[in-house]
């Protein structure tokens, strides 16, 4: 197992485990091919054009990373904290097909970012910013979307089942196949346009 604490610039790691702390190290132009994060802390790291493909964080603290031209492609979280993280920030290949469970996301901004079919299980996004942002075929199951924005957002065939405290501009918004549970959220959508319920 390598600690995070003992990496360099430019370095490839294929199929290899981490923990440990980034603390204070920016890191630049590494790459991760099916790499292990266990109890990994990358809190306030900088992670400049990094590539992390086919990997997964398991219990990791990635809060208030710098993410600038870094990317996720296929990568699993579980149990990860992710809170303030500006995801529009990230490289061309950006979030590939995410896999997020039991995350933490709360106070994130994920605004112009564009993927997917992304997955959210079970995870707190409360107060995430997803204005302007593309999320075709994304899936929230059983997620806190309290405070969340959706404003200019593609919510084309999203999966919202289950999940609440979300609101959805739905003047502004690309809706079509979106699928809701029927419950109090949902039908709040539909008071925008004065429709009242009794």
């Amino acid at each position: 197992m390598r600690d995070l604490g003992d990496l360099g610039d430019d370095e490839v790691f294929v199929e290899e485990t981490f923990s440990g702390a980034l603390g204070n190290k920016a890191l630049k132009a590494m790459e991760f091919d099916a790499c292990t994060f266990t109890g990994a802390s990358m809190l306030e790291g900088r992670l400049f054009g990094a590539m992390f493909t086919e990997c997964r964080f398991v219990d990791c603290d990635l809060s208030l990373a710098d993410l600038t031209n870094t990317s996720f492609v296929s990568c699993t979280f579980e149990r990860s904290k992710f809170v303030g993280v500006a995801w529009g920030k990230l490289g061309a290949s950006g979030l590939g097909q995410p896999y997020f469970t039991e995350c933490k996301l709360d106070l994130s901004s994920f605004q112009r970012a564009t993927a997917e079919r992304w997955v959210f299980e079970r995870c707190s996004l409360t107060d995430v910013d997803f204005s302007q942002t593309t999320m075709m075929r994304t899936r929230f199951t059983d997620c806190d979307l309290t405070g969340a924005r959706f404003a200019d957002t593609d919510l084309r065939d999203v999966n919202l089942k289950g999940s609440y405290g979300y609101g959805i501009d739905l003047t502004s918004c690309r809706t079509k196949g979106v699928r809701l549970t029927p419950d109090d959220d949902a039908l709040a959508l539909l008071r925008q346009f004065g429709i009242q319920f009794d």
